[in-house]
């Protein structure tokens, strides 16, 4: 026997969580497991036929949906298949596969063919299903999340998220301009499914293995020193006096938006807009 949450849960935003912990509570209530069931790769993806950025990595996903208290995470494939199963045969499978008497989903959440399941479906298959209602006025979706990182309005990203947004990956070795005027550089390209703030210059917190740095950090195709076109992001560790070894994975964490992306006449005028954005965010710790 199982309750089991449903949902893309892109980003296990702050109405995601509602909805894993209205399964978890239900489960404890009878004395069974809360599971989640989600998809890969994300439905739009499959239905639109464009790849679909996301806000989580696979592993961070997971680890979000298990921290609220739900035992096992599901994923199931997405393909044309499942694009036409009927919503009395995906709900069937479920309870088949995971002996679900009880499913929990967003409000908005729809499932099989035509999106004519949800959480007030009535079919065949003799199953609750039940809709966590989000609060219209809270505004929070993955689409509003997307839209404000697009902007790079990173805090209210972070306020819908419940958390800040970040971003891993493998660090890269650069050119090492930034040593030459005194801001040397972690830089890392992220997965190229993953949702980017918007080009700028950013207050963060950079992870290397287990300790947090303040940092700032700039995404963007760094059209003063290179303009190829690339985009990378590269984070310069605040109130460090020698840049550590290089590390092979970082995390940066997106805190807030200090200016757009500028192309400057020269490296001398880049150096001393970089000494401003310093300051800024150093002042912006300082407050915390």
């Amino acid at each position: 026997m199982s309750v089991i949450a449903v949902g893309n849960f892109d980003g296990v935003h702050s109405g995601h969580r509602r909805v894993l912990r209205q399964a978890v509570a239900l489960a404890a209530e009878k004395g069974t497991e809360a599971l989640a069931v989600t998809f890969s790769p994300h439905p739009r993806s499959v239905l639109t036929g464009n790849p679909q950025l996301l806000l989580s990595d696979p592993e961070e996903k997971q680890q979000r949906i298990l921290s609220c208290g739900i035992h096992q995470v599901i994923t199931l494939t997405f393909d044309s298949t499942r694009a036409e199963q009927t919503p009395e045969a995906f709900l069937r499978e479920l309870k088949d596969r995971f002996a679900c008497t009880d499913l929990v989903c967003g409000e908005n959440f729809r499932f099989g063919n035509a999106a004519c399941g949800y959480f007030g479906f009535s079919g065949e298959v003799q199953m609750s299903i039940t809709g966590h209602l989000v609060p219209p006025e809270s505004g929070v979706s993955s689409s509003a999340i997307r839209t404000a990182l697009a902007a790079g309005d990173v805090t209210h990203a972070a306020e819908m998220l419940g958390e800040p947004y970040g971003l891993s990956g493998t660090v890269v070795e650069g050119k090492h301009l930034g040593r030459t005027i005194g801001f040397p550089t972690l830089n890392f390209w992220p997965s190229t499914q993953r949702v980017l703030p918007q080009n700028g210059v950013y207050v963060t917190q950079t992870q290397i293995e287990k300790k947090i740095y303040a940092s700032m950090t700039n995404v963007g195709r760094r059209p003063t020193v290179e303009g190829d076109g690339a985009v990378n992001i590269e984070t310069f560790l605040l109130y460090l006096p020698k840049m550590p070894i290089p590390p092979a994975q970082i995390r940066v964490c997106f805190l807030q938006k200090l200016r757009g992306e500028v192309q400057f006449s020269s490296l001398e005028k880049l150096q001393e807009q970089l000494m401003r954005d310093q300051s800024s965010a150093e002042a912006f710790f300082e407050r915390k």
